[in-house]
């Protein structure tokens, strides 16, 4: 239509400027012409850019946060390993500290997502294990040294003061610092005896003791 109303113009002016108005039309023709060739261009890049996902990746796709979570509660994943993996999905984090510690969290995606978590106690007291904590401790030590109760804390979710994974360093000195009494007193306390004892009391050997 607009071809058809330039042309009709074109009869219509002065015949001294019907050159000019021909040169104008054809311009203009050629520029709608582009732009239609640039129209369809555009929509042939936009259909190669679709795809479609399959069922398998689908899937994969939604099991990618439970993969995330299991990577990040891994008791064997380092501490910079779960940095370098919060980098990849964290753009930027935002705080503002008043009653209590408010983190806007803007994801790569571009999602967003606000997290409110209450202000951490002054740094004296949060230096105390939790009553909770110890009490766990004390129970464990019924069945297991130092080092299994600290892997046991670990898997029942249990952290430092300082939201550490617990080592067999940090149970031996909080059972020394609150008097908890260790796995081997515990054993002998009811009555247990060491390879050696019992070896001497049946008059055997020690490694008699074990092959038995």
């Amino acid at each position: 239509m607009r071809q058809i109303w330039l042309s009709v113009a074109s009869l219509q002016v002065d015949p001294d400027n019907r050159l000019v108005a021909s040169v104008l039309e054809a311009e203009w023709n050629t520029k709608l012409r582009a732009l239609e060739e640039a129209r369809v261009i555009e929509e042939r890049a936009n259909q190669n850019d679709q795809h479609r996902v399959s069922a398998q990746e689908h899937g994969e796709i939604e099991a990618t946060p439970e993969r995330f979570r299991q990577f990040w509660n891994d008791l064997h994943t380092l501490a910079r390993e779960r940095k370098r993996a919060a980098r990849l999905v964290i753009e930027d984090v935002t705080v503002h500290q008043a009653e209590q510690i408010v983190a806007h969290v803007r994801f790569k995606g571009g999602a967003t997502q606000t997290i409110t978590v209450p202000l951490p106690p002054p740094f004296a007291q949060s230096r105390f294990t939790s009553p909770e904590t110890l009490a766990a401790i004390d129970r464990l030590l019924d069945t297991s040294t130092d080092a299994q109760v600290a892997e046991r804390l670990n898997h029942q979710g249990y952290r430092t003061f300082e939201g550490l994974l617990f080592q067999s360093l940090h149970v031996s000195q909080l059972r020394r610092d609150h008097g908890l009494t260790d796995r081997y007193t515990r054993l002998r306390a009811r009555g247990m005896l060491t390879a050696e004892e019992t070896a001497h009391a049946h008059g055997v050997s020690a490694q008699t003791i074990w092959h038995w």
